[in-house]
């Protein structure tokens, strides 16, 4: 299968469209969407239908406090103003006691919240996983690559239409242009360990799709499958 031929897949474009109006993107994977979108006429057109769901919201009417609201600001910033009006001084001190009790609250905040990584993970790499025999997605396999600190994490996304799903099994890779599985591990503790190792990251850079069987066995019963879609440019 082609790399474009994944994109055209029902299920991964609504998963992309639906992700791209919603705003839950990264910029890099918006824009890696935008350039699939020239190339593949049927996600332009599930963009636009998913814009187009959200189009009254674009239109919302303004709606201006009660005048009372208005009245009540203007005589607090009028009272303040001319409270100390009869003396510079008063005005210079009262602006370095605001300065210094705002500084002292910024300089208390940094010691008492401890340092916190910002670092967002981006998503690299999804899945859309659906019955051997339903095309209907029941969840989503998402993995995620943390440059910085050079971690990779795999998240499940649960489809929240189906309140009766149990995820278990093995997950396995199915490369380009092969038929051959190599299992990733047992689902449950991939979800509970959340940190790919270099040698997972690497299988699932080279898989055409993710599979999930009932036990370890690679004669297994297949489950769940779904076409594993590149969402950035990963070298």
């Amino acid at each position: 299968m082609s790399i474009l031929n994944r994109y055209k897949q029902e299920n991964v474009i609504e998963h992309l469209a639906s992700h791209y109006v919603l705003g839950g993107l990264t910029a890099l994977v918006r824009s890696r969407v935008e350039v699939l979108a020239k190339q593949s006429p049927e996600l332009q057109q599930q963009i636009n239908m998913w814009q187009l769901r959200f189009e009254g919201m674009n239109h919302a009417k303004a709606i201006s406090p009660p005048e009372f609201v208005w009245k009540k600001i203007k005589n607090n910033v009028l009272t303040n103003q001319y409270k100390s009006k009869g003396s510079l001084s008063t005005i210079i001190n009262s602006f370095w006691r605001t300065a210094a009790v705002t500084f002292s609250l910024v300089l208390t905040l940094i010691i008492l919240i401890p340092n916190q990584d910002v670092t967002t993970p981006v998503l690299g790499y999804t899945a859309a996983m659906h019955g051997v025999n339903d095309q209907e997605i029941q969840f989503i396999v998402n993995v995620y690559k943390d440059n910085d600190a050079d971690n990779t994490f795999i998240k499940l996304l649960m489809n929240q239409r189906k309140t009766n799903i149990e995820i278990s099994g093995v997950l396995w890779s199915k490369s380009f242009g092969s038929e051959e599985l190599v299992q990733l591990g047992a689902v449950k503790t991939l979800i509970e360990q959340n940190i790919l190792t270099k040698e997972q990251w690497t299988l699932i850079k080279q898989s055409e799709s993710l599979i999930i069987t009932r036990d370890d066995s690679i004669l297994s019963e297949r489950i769940y499958e779904g076409v594993c879609v590149q969402l950035g440019d990963w070298g």
